[in-house]
């Protein structure tokens, strides 16, 4: 029931997001601005051995106000995903005018961890590179205090409530076990981007107890534009430990490029990997592993409409798929922005 009651209102969500983009006599002033999506698509899935799964679905709505009443500004943003219907951003940046460049956020903020993008508009593929690990966040809750050096440098420090969770909406939304510290750089020079980010949290395992696990999670990425062509990579590493007899290692990289052939067409592909070690006192270490290789050519139908379709084929070991080696995906997802 839960399931159903959710999907309904992520569909009750798109359909107020065209209603609000569809109907010109509503008009927002200069101080607040309405931004969103939705996106659908078909889905694919042929394992090597079990049965094929096939879906036809709303993947994601979201719609959220923007708010600029300098040196003050806020988001604040609603969002469907599958099961999922949360307040997404929630947030306010407030730029210090005493320190040019200085500005604090305070909130529900996205996470500075990964090179994918978070939202379907901005996203190359359909499927992300690191779903199979699940270890890069999407939005945590905290503050961050962000600094722009100059026209090519900038840095961040955020303190939240975690630098991963189960949940990549909202971190794990506790304190009492521990916070995470997220330092953040980037630097823009004409067709280059490289970002940079280091972060750590000391978790509590149980209220009462005095065992706690160490995670870090180093994250450095590069992209870099020569002339339709879009090149990135990406290299991660995550670690949580409690000592050197009990930890989980996880590593991720991905490699991309995207040939945009003319205005509306393109073609982009990606090669991307990620292998995670777990060692417990006494038992033997187990490695799960994968690749995974993708194509997607997209479609921009006018400038709110596109539509982009993924073939990925996935292979794992043994560790991480039992019973299944591989796995063939294809996808087709239209996505309405605004």
């Amino acid at each position: 029931m839960k399931h159903t009651t959710l999907k309904i209102a992520g569909i009750a969500l798109a359909a107020v997001i065209s209603a609000f983009t569809a109907r010109a006599d509503i008009v927002l002033n200069e101080n607040v601005s309405l931004y969103g999506y939705a996106a659908g698509s078909f889905q694919n899935v042929s394992p090597n051995k079990g049965n094929t799964s096939t879906t036809m679905d709303l993947d994601a709505a979201k719609i959220g106000f923007a708010f600029n009443f300098a040196p003050i500004t806020a988001k604040m943003s609603i969002f469907a995903w599958q099961s999922e219907l949360c307040l997404l951003e929630a947030n306010v940046t407030f730029d210090i005018a005493q320190v040019k460049g200085l500005s604090v956020t305070g909130g529900r903020f996205q996470s500075g961890i990964g090179y994918e993008a978070f939202d379907i508009p901005n996203q190359n593929f359909i499927t992300n590179g690191a779903d199979v690990l699940d270890v890069i966040p999407g939005f945590n809750e905290g503050v961050k205090a962000s600094y722009v050096i100059n026209e090519k440098n900038a840095v961040s420090l955020s303190f939240v409530n975690s630098i991963y969770g189960n949940n990549p909406f909202r971190g794990n939304r506790d304190l009492n076990n521990g916070y995470g510290i997220e330092a953040g750089y980037r630097f823009t020079d004409g067709p280059l981007k490289i970002g940079a980010t280091l972060a750590y949290e000391k978790e509590k395992v149980g209220s009462f107890s005095r065992v706690s696990w160490g995670t870090t999670v180093v994250d450095v990425w590069a992209q870099y534009t020569l002339k339709d062509t879009t090149f990135g990579a990406e290299v991660l590493s995550w670690s949580k430990s409690r000592n050197k007899d009990n930890c989980n290692d996880v590593f991720y990289a991905l490699v991309m490029a995207k040939q945009q052939l003319n205005e509306k067409f393109s073609v982009a592909a990606r090669f991307s990997m990620g292998q995670e070690k777990d060692k417990v006192a006494s038992v033997s270490s187990k490695t799960r592993s994968f690749w995974r290789f993708s194509v997607q050519p997209a479609y921009v139908l006018t400038k709110n409409l596109s539509v982009g379709a993924e073939l990925n084929y996935t292979s794992y070991n043994k560790a991480m798929s039992p019973s299944n080696k591989s796995d063939l995906f294809f996808g087709v997802q239209a996505c309405f922005k605004f």
